[in-house]
């Protein structure tokens, strides 16, 4: 099979088993905005920007070495997963402890809370072994598994039995937990490891995988600093709008993260390979064109969904999300040339970029959202994730010289600008308008990747079929 035709396949099982279930997680919105305060859900979202930092930390991004290294087949399965649980346990309890220390601190919800970050720790160790394991048909339809779940319980504790918070808290511990215990079948170790070995291993592991530490710090930082400088501010009701404006990026980057997943492993086991270097530069040229329209096309339908569905409460938030979208345009970039690193093992280099990223997006905040508001953190983000990409893009230049297409990278960087100020400035009609253009570009655009992704659908379709119910 070609580089390109795998690469496709990986990315169409990750979409037709993510994409539904990412999608109705979207459709969540008009729920939480009509039966949630603006406070309430403005603490959900920090609550979950904490969880990934604990997550990164307590985990010591060891998920992440530990899917390079299944990849990589230089060492047993059974010992790289074995080594890995042994380090999960010690982890597990340094993580409880910790907890326990900041109980004074927290209020009814501390067993909540302990839960839903402990099973966030589980469900990232044991996707990253099923990755590793390459069973992604298996993966994919877990997702939707537990996003299934999720939902029921969310309509049923909020709408029903009125939980609030609570009731997002218990679903997702619940929803987590469907996962791990669905998973855990793939799991297969025997728990006896060499002592020696295993600690060479962990030791190795850890040389790649804590670097990725300040890195995900970094981005933490970025994803914080808006919040509390916005607390602290303008005050908390307004991180509940700008909670809301960060869903209609959130939905390009189901995007970005699906097609990462399936990429990571091209990158990794393609990397070296001849013509290598052409391979990356077509892929990055064709996922250039795609997120860019992609994101012209999410422009116009979140100004749409809001006023049509959001509660009135959250109805300026689409102001915020156009350049949010647009940003994480070049956050998807940044994420490609990532990879380059992670290919390479030179996770130091992900650091500078994305501290530099942090830095300026907290210093922007810092110095304005106070006096020109909410739109300074949109703005922020912005600048952030340009920083970062231009940085990336110098710096991998030692690993791989990439043949960017810098005119289509630039006409579509100012026309998405454009369509910024349009959707902000005309009547809410003209907006349906703006959005048949930029689909109809869409579709031109993407003719030939669209068409190749409908002809491997119709091969490959009954081969996912099959992989699925072999998986259950």
């Amino acid at each position: 099979m070609s580089k390109e035709k795998k690469l496709m396949k990986n990315t169409l099982i990750y979409l037709m088993g993510n994409m539904g279930s990412k999608l109705m997680i979207f459709l969540l919105l008009p729920l939480y905005t009509n039966y949630l305060q603006k406070s309430e859900y403005g603490y959900y979202d920090i609550l979950l920007t904490i969880a990934m930092l604990v997550e990164s930390i307590f985990t010591l991004r060891i998920p992440d070495a530990m899917y390079r290294w299944l990849l990589d087949k230089k060492e047993d399965e059974n010992f790289i997963i074995s080594t890995c649980v042994d380090l999960l346990k010690k982890l597990i309890l340094i993580f409880s402890f910790t907890y326990l220390l900041f109980y004074r601190w927290l209020n009814e919800g501390f067993v909540m809370v302990y839960f839903y970050l402990l099973t966030t720790i589980l469900v990232a160790f044991s996707q990253q072994i099923i990755r590793g394991k390459q069973k992604n048909a298996l993966f994919s339809i877990l997702g939707t598994v537990e996003t299934f779940v999720f939902l029921s319980l969310n309509i049923l504790l909020i709408v029903v039995m009125k939980y609030k918070i609570e009731g997002i808290l218990i679903s997702k511990i619940i929803s987590n937990m469907t996962w791990v215990i669905f998973g855990i079948k793939e799991i297969k170790f025997s728990g006896k490891v060499d002592k020696i070995r295993s600690t060479d291993l962990k030791k190795k592991m850890l040389k790649y995988s804590l670097p990725l530490l300040p890195n995900v710090l970094s981005w933490w930082i970025m994803k914080v600093s808006d919040r509390y400088a916005i607390g602290i501010f303008l005050g908390t009701e307004w991180n509940g709008i700008y909670a809301v404006s960060n869903k209609f990026p959130a939905l390009l980057m189901v995007f970005n993260t699906i097609f990462l997943m399936a990429w990571q492993e091209s990158s990794f086991t393609e990397y070296g390979q001849k013509d290598y270097r052409d391979f990356y530069s077509r892929t990055f040229n064709e996922l250039m064109k795609f997120q860019f329209l992609t994101a012209l096309m999410i422009m116009p339908i979140s100004r749409i969904f809001t006023e049509l569905f959001i509660g009135e409460d959250f109805q300026i938030a689409w102001r915020y999300s156009l350049l949010l979208i647009f940003s994480n345009v070049f956050f998807s970039f940044s994420s490609f040339l990532g990879t380059i690193y992670l290919t390479k093992k030179k996770t130091k280099g992900t650091f500078l970029s994305s501290g530099v990223g942090a830095g300026l997006n907290l210093l922007i905040n810092i110095l304005f959202i106070k006096k020109y508001g909410l739109s300074v953190a949109a703005i922020s983000t912005f600048v952030s994730f340009v920083v970062m990409y231009i940085l990336r893009a110098v710096d991998t230049k030692k690993y791989i010289q990439l043949d960017v297409n810098v005119k289509e990278l630039v006409l579509f960087t100012a026309y998405s600008l454009f369509n910024v100020f349009m959707i902000t400035v005309l009547a809410s009609q003209y907006v349906y308008a703006i959005f048949c253009v930029n689909f109809i570009l869409f579709i031109y655009f993407n003719r030939k990747l669209l068409f190749k992704m409908l002809s491997k659908l119709k091969v490959d379709g009954g081969v996912v079929n099959v992989k699925l119910k072999k998986n259950f």
